[in-house]
């Protein structure tokens, strides 16, 4: 058999098809690659914190605010007696005031400066005076929670009992507040975090409930929320040290590379010190959740009849073992055939190191019932004094946003816009109102009519109508604006 030789316009065609699949390969491999740099560019730009930031300004602030001296002493003072006093009336509000106005985030920023700037006399100058505070602020609490006459070492509050059991998602709270505070102190333009990270870490509070510890004798006290603020302190001067880092901050060469690995292995092993210990806490706290859940189930389950049920229950820790001490409402007394069916019930639950006592009320089917109603009207009561305040709050709020809106600094906003932007030749205020179909309210919408010259183009027009949005929206507190172009 002979072979036939290709036509030369097979040959042609597909010579052609193979070149015209190369480049097209060619085109989707370019495309590829330009959008794969443009996501990385616009990640870059979401994620950069370089613009805006000011680096010698933040050493120099963290430099002078670190001192515990003049009116920082004057601010320690008070945040104490404010923290003692909300911890000891069991207030939040109170104890978040005293967060607010705690100088104790500057020394622990400095240390975490210092490291990260490798400036030594910042370290110690830190280190003395976070050190310094810290005595002045646990003496203070001793005194206060010593002299006051509703100390009770019996009738301890919520507030001060939740500062005894740091966990590992505390780590993670002072890490990224941490983060949040060294970020918002190195802008040009101050933000409104700081307050936010002082309420978060929480500082001031455990060294009161440290005080108290001492001022009653419980070591216990003391030495949880003792190692509650030392947790805060070290992991908020680690992210600063990270971010400080991250950030190129001004950094003073190491002698030689034997001091670097040193230092490097110092602060590893504090962090790790340091972290270990709630570790153990945060899985002491996932076993008590476990527990609790288990009891709560057992209870739903095996009291969901009507002829009986739980009139209260609680759990006591007794050495080492815990007690589920239940009081049951019966019409009739259980024998001890049902007692222990109760508690081989309970058994099947396979919870630890947990023995049930029950104790029992006889009542009749009319009292039970009457118990029923009033549990009911209770919770009625409740919801109906629930909604009523969310409805307060409300009105307040609407009343506020309208005080505002009354009071809107017109001619305030038009000297600064047009400081920045001279294209504009006139500005204006309306308020605008419309529906909410989600709340079926009447709402208002402050509205900035913007008249531009009119070489201004539209591309420079809309451009400057977004950033005067964010303007807006940053500078005077609002949720949106709108803008009108006339």
């Amino acid at each position: 058999m002979t072979e036939q030789p290709l036509n030369n316009n097979e040959t042609t065609n597909t010579g052609t098809t193979t070149a015209t699949t190369e480049k097209k390969a060619d085109v989707l491999k370019d495309w590829f690659h330009g959008w794969r740099k443009d996501l990385l560019e616009w990640f870059k730009g979401v994620l950069d914190i370089d613009e805006g930031s000011d680096i010698e300004g933040t050493i120099k602030s963290i430099k002078e605010n670190k001192k515990m001296q003049g009116t920082n002493v004057w601010m320690l003072f008070a945040s104490i007696i404010i923290a003692s006093i909300g911890l000891q009336v069991n207030s939040g509000a109170v104890i978040i005031g005293a967060m607010l106005i705690s100088p104790l985030m500057s020394p622990i920023l400095g240390v975490g400066l210092g490291v990260g700037i490798n400036d030594r006399d910042l370290l110690i100058g830190s280190l003395i005076h976070l050190m310094a505070s810290f005595v002045v602020a646990l003496a203070t609490s001793v005194l206060f929670f010593k002299l006051s006459p509703f100390t009770n070492p019996y009738n301890i509050s919520e507030e001060i009992l939740a500062r005894t059991s740091p966990q590992f998602l505390d780590v993670l709270v002072a890490f990224f507040g941490g983060i949040a505070g060294i970020v918002s102190g190195s802008r040009k333009d101050k933000s409104n975090a700081l307050p936010g990270v002082a309420i978060a870490t929480a500082l001031m509070p455990p060294v009161c409930v440290a005080g108290f510890g001492l001022a009653i004798g419980n070591w216990t006290i003391f030495l949880s929320s003792f190692y509650l603020f030392f947790l805060n302190s070290v992991f908020i001067a680690l992210a600063t040290y990270i971010m400080v880092r991250y950030m190129r901050f001004p950094y003073k060469r190491w002698v030689n590379a034997a001091n670097r690995r040193k230092n490097t292995i110092y602060v590893s092993i504090i962090v790790l010190v340091t972290c270990i210990p709630s570790i153990f806490f945060l899985l002491n706290a996932w076993r008590d959740i476990q527990v609790q859940t288990k009891i709560e189930t057992f209870v739903a389950e095996t009291f969901s009849s009507s002829d009986r049920g739980i009139m209260d229950y609680k759990v006591i820790d007794q050495d080492s073992v815990r007690i589920l001490d239940m009081l049951l409402k019966v019409e009739q007394r259980l024998d001890s055939t049902e007692v222990d069916s109760l508690k081989r019930q309970f058994a099947d639950y396979n919870i630890k190191n947990t023995i049930i006592e029950i104790d029992q009320v006889v009542l009749t089917q009319r009292e039970i019932k009457e118990l029923k109603n009033k549990e009911a009207q209770l919770i009625d009561d409740h919801t109906a004094a629930i909604n009523e305040k969310n409805n307060r709050i409300q009105a307040l709020r609407n009343e506020l946003d309208s005080l505002r809106r009354d009071t809107f600094p017109v001619y305030q906003l038009s000297q600064e816009l047009s400081a920045m932007y001279p294209e504009l030749t006139s500005i204006g205020y309306i308020e605008e109102k419309y529906t909410d179909d989600s709340t079926k309210q009447i709402k208002e919408l402050p509205g900035i009519i913007l008249k531009w010259d009119k070489k201004t183009t539209s591309r420079s027009k809309s451009d400057y109508e977004q950033r005067i949005r964010a303007f807006m929206t940053s500078r005077y507190k609002l949720d949106t604006v709108d803008l009108i172009r006339k």
